[in-house]
């Protein structure tokens, strides 16, 4: 495999680690603070959760509080349940919560509300809007829409695009297959769209059903990667197949994709600020514990990557480079 790939896979044990030194996972009820505590539940430890969770930290300790990381490290919606339901029974101050699945968690995240606990959801939501004091997150309808009309100018507005995506129910990721299939089929009828395609938190099912739709469709010009998983999955079936004139795309700019950017595997990048989003989270709870005014709706903005901009100042805050805190 060629090392430019294999490089993703190897940092998904780094940033594990990264994550363990960033939190912990610690126990719920571990720690106090006289301002008081808070717990970020996670989705999973990735290149994404980690510096939003190192940002959420910081901006804790700022304001006087702590802040408890834990959850799944690999999308498990059992574990989700199971952290936000020891959140509650722990009784923290107030929660970040970063939902895997829009309706699976909603029932412990309602226990979590009649426990009290005032609770944020961060870059990803619940199907029930009632239940949370705010929502922070990134226009994720309109970064698909983004990758849609970058891909769509690149491939000249033919050709075949295959969509791959880690697991349907999670928000932000429908949202992004949305605004990209809606953008393409109104600005570009003349390409074809293969998917989505989900792999469930499988970077091997994720490079099979980038093998397989190569395979039946020999002439594949483009991927749409929703997330870094579907990426890691299409970069290493492209490489080991020789495909290497693919336009590829990806939401989210770990430093492993921005090398991959460099190294003219990947076409370009639309990318959040999870930093920010943590930030925002911690200042949305700790303003409803306090009985101050509490926006319900946050919207981080995002932007698009390419070789030829990666080093531009303005889209330093897109990239993703803390591994712990």
């Amino acid at each position: 495999m060629n090392r430019k790939i294999a490089v993703l896979g190897a940092a998904a044990l780094v940033l594990v680690a990264g994550l363990t030194a960033c939190s912990g996972q610690a126990d719920p009820g571990s720690t106090t603070s006289a301002g008081g505590r808070l717990i970020y539940i996670q989705t999973a430890a990735d290149a994404f959760t980690i510096p939003l969770g190192c940002a959420a930290k910081e901006r804790a300790e700022e304001l006087g509080y702590t802040l408890d990381i834990t959850g799944p490290l690999n999308y498990e919606t059992a574990d989700q349940v199971s952290a936000v339901e020891a959140a509650t029974a722990s009784a923290p101050d107030g929660v970040l919560l970063q939902p895997i699945d829009r309706d699976a968690v909603v029932p412990a995240a309602t226990a979590m509300k009649e426990a009290g606990i005032p609770f944020a959801e961060v870059d990803t939501v619940l199907s029930d809007d009632s239940l949370s004091v705010s929502r922070i997150a990134s226009d994720n309808v309109d970064m698909g829409a983004q990758s849609a009309k970058e891909m769509g100018t690149r491939m000249n507005g033919e050709g075949t695009v295959l969509v791959l995506a880690n697991s349907a129910g999670l928000s932000s990721l429908d949202q992004r297959v949305q605004g990209f299939v809606d953008v393409m089929k109104s600005d570009y009828p003349g390409i074809t769209l293969l998917g989505p395609l989900y792999s469930d938190g499988s970077v091997g099912a994720a490079q099979q059903n980038f093998s397989s739709s190569l395979a039946a469709n020999p002439d594949l010009g483009g991927v749409y990667a929703t997330d870094l998983l579907s990426l890691q999955g299409a970069a290493t079936g492209a490489d080991e197949a020789g495909k290497h004139d693919l336009v590829l795309g990806v939401i989210d700019a770990s430093d492993e994709a921005v090398q991959l950017l460099r190294d003219d595997v990947l076409t370009f990048i639309v990318s959040q600020n999870p930093s920010e989003i943590g930030r925002q989270g911690v200042e949305q709870v700790v303003n409803a514990i306090e009985g101050k005014d509490v926006e319900a709706n946050v919207v981080v903005s995002s932007g698009t990557i390419t070789k030829d901009t990666v080093d531009d100042p303005e889209v330093q805050e897109y990239i993703y480079r803390e591994a712990s805190c």
